[in-house]
């Protein structure tokens, strides 16, 4: 996006929403971005390290986003983008910021609130709009177990891999904790050995 970090915003691998950036209104909010009258440049850096920046202002309905990229092999293009920002009260005082998404892909998902938008193409929109979907979400059966079984080997203090030995009790951790967490994680570990057995 235009200055340091410009590049392709979009990967064409299947589409896990673990394989494309996004902004998130908490961290602009966080970073006073959502301020009336704050104008300036966000930049970020996705897991692999590569630095993104975009140029952005707070106006009266939200923000005003402006960034350069490329698509596939075409030619780099200037993109501005208003994505709009409202306020929720929260149960216990404050208010919480979302996004609308602006998309107008599927009519259902217009005005839908959004804490982060993904970037596809051209413009920021939710994993909805973008039919994006989490890594979880294309496993197979044992392996969610095995997920879920190396989850709570590491809530103990343990380590990941069918097979591995269970923990002993953390100091400190009440016994009737511990209890739980191990039939959960027993309860995973027998279904990813039944998951086999049937093949």
């Amino acid at each position: 996006m235009g200055g340091k970090g410009s590049g392709r915003f979009c990967s064409f691998e299947t589409k896990k929403i673990e394989n494309y950036i996004f902004l998130d209104v908490g961290l602009l909010n966080k970073n006073g971005c959502l301020h009336s009258g704050w104008n300036g440049c966000w930049s970020w850096n996705d897991e692999s390290g590569k630095s993104y920046s975009i140029s952005m202002n707070r106006n009266n309905f939200g923000v005003n986003l402006n960034y350069c990229l490329k698509v596939g092999e075409g030619e780099w293009e200037k993109v501005e983008q208003d994505i709009s920002v409202i306020h929720i009260p929260c149960r216990f005082g404050g208010n919480r910021p979302y996004f609308i998404c602006p998309g107008q892909f599927h009519p259902k998902h217009r005005s839908r609130k959004a804490l982060k938008l993904y970037i596809i193409d051209r413009y920021f929109l939710c994993r909805h709009c973008h039919e994006l979907k989490y890594s979880s979400q294309f496993e197979s059966k044992w392996e969610r177990q095995l997920r879920k079984a190396n989850k709570y080997r590491l809530k103990v203090g343990g380590d990941t891999g069918l097979g591995s030995d269970f923990p002993d009790r953390p100091k400190g951790m009440w016994s009737k904790t511990y209890s739980g967490i191990f039939d959960k994680y027993n309860h995973a570990e027998m279904m990813v050995y039944l998951e086999f057995l049937s093949k």
